[in-house]
């Protein structure tokens, strides 16, 4: 088995007695060279003579191959090949600012746990000011509240200040009573957001 130009390594070791063999990768494709102990013995995969490597396509998980060999002497002997496709774990937390940051661990337990979220796949730019509408977003996504849809949102003065990707957890904390307005309209500062929640744990 091959992965590029890499053999991949079989489990157990191939014998001509066993019949069965696991091996596993990454990639997508891989190519079934196989090579008979003697030179007129023919190999079929899939139904067809094997002469040359034969590219197969992955899916995640377990793929399974037949491989048939036929000796000169009319005996058959069917191995089968099973090659695992797995998926590399992408690290949540490759932001490049962050490396001396005193609140580094802190920031990347924050991002496994889906609360907060870098302003780019390799940028958190740790030392931006939160916003009102940061905080509350923050606060629904630690609290694991149900995402409520925006279209029922109560309108704020300043409305046109929060932006599209944080409407629906604004709407949440407002049903859940998080947060409320101004009675000039306005957002609630963030001050009264944390007594709010405070009196929501206790109930």
């Amino acid at each position: 088995m091959l992965e590029g130009t890499r053999e991949l390594a079989l489990s157990p070791l191939f014998a001509a007695a066993t019949l069965e063999y696991t091996t596993k990768t990454t990639a997508d494709q891989v190519a079934l060279e196989i090579a008979p102990a003697h030179p007129k013995a023919i190999i079929k995969h899939a139904g067809e003579v094997i002469t040359s490597p034969v590219q197969v396509d992955l899916e995640v998980g377990n793929n399974v191959y037949a491989i048939e060999v036929y000796a000169e002497d009319g005996t058959t002997e069917k191995y089968r090949v099973n090659i695992v496709k797995e998926v590399l774990s992408k690290p949540s937390c490759l932001f490049t600012d962050i490396s001396n940051h005193w609140a580094k661990a802190e920031i990347c337990e924050a991002v496994e746990l889906g609360i907060v979220k870098g302003v780019s796949e390799l940028l958190f730019d740790p030392n931006r000011d939160v916003t009102r509408t940061d905080f509350t977003v923050m606060l629904v996504r630690a609290l694991g509240l149900n995402s409520q849809e925006a279209s029922g949102l109560v309108r704020f003065s300043d409305d046109a200040h929060i932006p599209q990707w944080a409407k629906e957890e604004m709407n949440t904390a407002i049903l859940a009573g998080i947060i409320e307005g101004y009675p000039s309209g306005q957002f609630l500062p963030a001050a009264v957001i944390l007594l709010r929640l405070w009196k929501l744990q206790q109930d």
